[in-house]
């Protein structure tokens, strides 16, 4: 896997229950022209993936911030995505907008509210390799309806190089899972409502405090609305999980890791109580 970390900086969380303050301006401040030709039904644009497109150049040009060698979509640069989808739809330069941080990279996309115009932008942006993270933004600004995307690369950095510094991987889950875990194992699965992921384990790397993990264990079932005596932590054994796994840092929680494939349920060492 290959990044170009020089794209990723600092910057603060973001609210997405509402515009961008970006957005909102650009809307209010445009020619009732502009307004007329961006607010389009794109059923007419030719997709992204049907190629003769920007997004065949040679992935040796480093303008790909990720990339990883799997049937999964490579995640191509978000300049060069950005620029690809504006090329496609009548899109102005602002209705586009790059947001990094630390670990992490996002594309948000104003999009006229018109028809089928988000599945199209979302199944081309799965083709660039960026998936929907946040549930859609409409608001209606100048009597129409926009819809807002955020989306989140399938790939981030890889952390596949901590099973080398560290005995013990932590997996938080209630504990009725637990017995179906030590018969299949750790399989993909997308089921945080808050997210949109693609299908991944979670885990947190046995660099982490154990008391750390019983935290964030209390923090999820919070989320849930479950007692933290419900959960349990299941602890991996690093040295039997096969070497062709790949593990990725979780841009939105400390010390963790996702890997998107299947982990054999002989890796597990013991299981403790999450209180």
């Amino acid at each position: 896997m290959r990044i170009n970390e020089d794209y990723l900086d600092k910057t603060q969380e973001q609210d997405f229950s509402e515009l961008l303050p970006e957005f909102s301006e650009f809307l209010e401040n445009a020619s009732e022209e502009t307004l007329d030709r961006i607010y389009d039904d794109y059923s007419w644009c030719k997709l992204i993936h049907r190629g003769g497109n920007i997004l065949q150049e040679d992935l040796e040009t480093g303008k790909y911030i990720f990339e990883n060698e799997s049937p999964k979509p490579k995640t191509y640069h978000p300049d060069i995505v950005c620029k690809s989808i504006k090329e496609v739809y009548p899109m102005e330069v602002e209705q586009t907008k790059i947001l990094t941080s630390a670990n992490k990279v996002q594309v948000i996309l104003l999009v006229a509210n018109v028809k089928n115009n988000a599945d199209m932008i979302i199944r081309d942006m799965d083709f660039c390799g960026w998936y929907l993270s946040r549930e859609k933004v409409n608001s209606t600004v100048r009597d129409r309806m926009w819809v807002q995307m955020v989306f989140e690369p399938y790939w981030t950095i890889d952390a596949t190089d901590i099973l080398m510094r560290t005995s013990t991987l932590y997996h938080i889950t209630p504990t009725e899972n637990v017995e179906n875990i030590k018969k299949e194992g750790f399989v993909p699965k997308a089921t945080n409502k808050k997210f949109r992921y693609p299908p991944r384990i979670h885990f947190f790397s046995g660099e982490s405090p154990l008391r750390f993990v019983k935290h964030a264990a209390r923090e999820i079932s919070d989320g849930a609305h479950r007692n933290p005596s419900e959960y349990s932590i299941i602890l991996l054994n690093t040295d039997l999980i096969p070497e062709n796994i790949k593990f990725y840092f979780d841009p939105d929680y400390e010390c963790a890791i996702y890997t998107y494939e299947k982990i054999s349920p002989g890796c597990i060492k013991d299981v403790i109580p999450a209180v």
